[in-house]
């Protein structure tokens, strides 16, 4: 199962609930037709995209109290094989948190901790050691993704590393 979203709050009096979208592409959601919480499958019968946030209405939930009971602090969750497929040069966050970042000089830097969103997104990556050091995450930096061996390989400014 891949995580789509994560519960943020009730919306209204019809037992809507507002989430946390873990995608960039947000008409993703508009084309829901059932969401998995916590392994049990939810019918969507709307989705409402606001700013960036995604709005679902799920069957058989009908009132805030429904949803703070059934969906506080839960994920929310699509199979593996209903990702939408993504084009060679686009990955999605967990495609690339937990890969071991190395640089044509410096050898291996560290491992992604997390992407954080920005004009171009970041790579926080946790160095041997705690340090933390971002790196945007465009092709004149991150000059190739391995899926497979779980590995970012990078050419950065020599001075990069040590703005963190």
């Amino acid at each position: 199962m891949v995580t789509l979203g994560k519960f943020l709050k009730p919306v209204g009096l019809r037992g809507e609930v507002e989430i946390l979208p873990l995608s960039f592409y947000l008409d993703r959601y508009l084309e829901l037709r059932t969401v998995y919480v916590e392994g049990e499958p939810k019918v969507v019968e709307s989705a409402q995209i606001r700013g960036r946030r995604v709005v679902l209405k799920l069957e058989g939930i009908d009132d805030p109290r429904q949803v703070l009971f059934s969906l506080q602090g839960r994920e929310f969750q699509i199979p593996d094989e209903e990702r939408w497929k993504l084009q060679e040069d686009q990955f999605y966050i967990d495609d690339l948190v937990g890969c071991e970042v190395w640089d044509s000089r410096e050898g291996k830097i560290g491992v992604v901790a997390s992407i954080l969103p920005a004009g171009n997104d970041l790579l926080s990556v946790r160095r041997e050691g705690g340090k933390e050091v971002l790196i945007p995450f465009v092709k004149e930096f991150c000059v190739h993704v391995d899926r497979e061996k779980r590995r970012i390989d990078t050419v950065l400014p020599s001075d990069l590393l040590d703005l963190s």
